[in-house]
């Protein structure tokens, strides 16, 4: 399909012809809740006009299309939050830093509760620091993660988080800002900093 498309094209690095495919695919993802709410609406109507007796062969037919558009896109969810995270992936890799954290900062705002939300958070960081701007980012970090509502999730976007800066050899960083958590105070005590991450 259209994502396995735009998957190839990101993998062989033409990110500006992945973005158009994956826009696709978020906007199949976005029709789904119209074609729950157009099954709601005909089988409503096909209950309503059998109480009256009424013919419901033409409501019928509108229900059984409808239930085809939503069989059709069902695995949409899934698809299209990954296009959503390539989508903004593939700016980041342009380099395009206003459009990347912007589409960062809408996953944020809408996947909170998203198994794989931390990888908003780690795309967002990634573009601050490409910007030599991590003040920005731990202003806005502080607001968004008061926003999810699940600790496990919220420890999985500050493992995210501590892991990127790692990886950047911030290690300072990760030592001020999260000194307070749990795993790291455990394993500073070890004095094992190689050890944060495992």
């Amino acid at each position: 399909g259209i994502f396995a498309m735009a998957e190839d094209l990101y993998e062989a690095k033409q990110y500006a012809e992945a973005i158009k495919l994956y826009k696709k695919v978020r906007f199949r993802f976005q029709l789904l809740p119209l074609f729950e709410a157009n099954i709601r609406k005909w089988q409503d109507q096909i209950d309503r006009q059998k109480k009256i007796h009424m013919a419901v062969k033409k409501f019928e037919e509108n229900l059984a299309s409808a239930k085809e558009a939503f069989d059709k896109f069902k695995d949409a969810p899934d698809i299209g939050v990954s296009a959503e995270f390539r989508i903004a992936e593939c700016y980041y890799k342009l380099k395009d830093y206003t459009t990347a954290v912007e589409k960062y900062k809408d996953i944020a705002v809408k996947r909170t509760a998203h198994e794989n939300i931390k990888f908003a958070y780690t795309g967002l960081l990634n573009c601050y620091l490409d910007q030599d701007k991590l003040p920005e980012f731990r202003s806005e970090f502080q607001e968004f993660i008061r926003k999810v509502d699940k600790p496990e999730i919220r420890d999985q976007i500050k493992l995210g988080v501590i892991e990127v800066l790692f990886g950047k050899k911030l290690y300072k960083v990760v030592e001020d800002e999260y000194e307070t958590e749990p795993r790291i105070k455990e394993e500073k005590s070890t004095g094992d900093r190689a050890m944060y991450l495992y």
